[in-house]
């Protein structure tokens, strides 16, 4: 299309070729692997989107403590920066992946489909026990974030919310930002 191409892209092509070249060499279809020599591009790596520790202290005072959802995405933003979760792992928590006592979260679906334990600051886990305590008296779920409806939060709505709450002071942020910040 006549548009420059970037190198990480030219990365992703020369892998997906080799992983085609391999199966051709591996299955006999060919007898010599034209990829067999040829390596990546060096590239720089990107500085990611951080937030400050002042952008991030006056994002949390956008949410309202008073509600079941600001209450609780106030909790979600500081167990993420806290922990280096993906929202997606944070979501999909329940109050059983919480071991308050030796500060440290069982996440069971990460994006390797490995468990792993994430570990949480004293301050995270009296925060986290406040919140289960309170969750408890509006909804019955099993999840550790839910909806009032007791079904698990969506990645999508808590985005959204998260971005909203940014744009009242305006800043631009998003989940992954917090994993950065980690």
């Amino acid at each position: 299309y006549k548009k420059p191409i970037s190198e990480t892209t030219i990365n992703n092509y020369i892998r997906n070729l080799k992983v085609f070249f391999n199966w051709l060499y591996d299955e006999r279809e060919i007898k010599k692997n034209p990829m067999e020599k040829i390596s990546l591009l060096k590239t720089d790596r990107k500085i990611k989107e951080t937030i400050t520790e002042e952008e991030f202290k006056e994002l949390l005072k956008t949410f309202d403590m008073t509600t079941f959802h600001g209450f609780r995405n106030y909790i979600m933003t500081k167990i993420l920066l806290d922990t280096g979760m993906r929202i997606g792992e944070c979501c999909n928590l329940k109050v059983d992946d919480l071991d308050i006592q030796n500060k440290m979260i069982l996440v069971e679906k990460s994006k390797a489909r490995n468990q792993r334990y994430v570990y949480i600051s004293s301050n995270m886990a009296k925060e986290l026990r406040r919140w289960v305590r309170y969750k408890d008296r509006y909804v019955e779920s099993e999840y550790l974030f839910p909806t009032t409806k007791g079904t698990p939060l969506s990645i999508g709505s808590y985005e959204t919310q998260l971005r909203q709450a940014g744009e009242k002071i305006g800043i631009n942020v998003h989940p992954h930002q917090l994993r950065n910040n980690f």
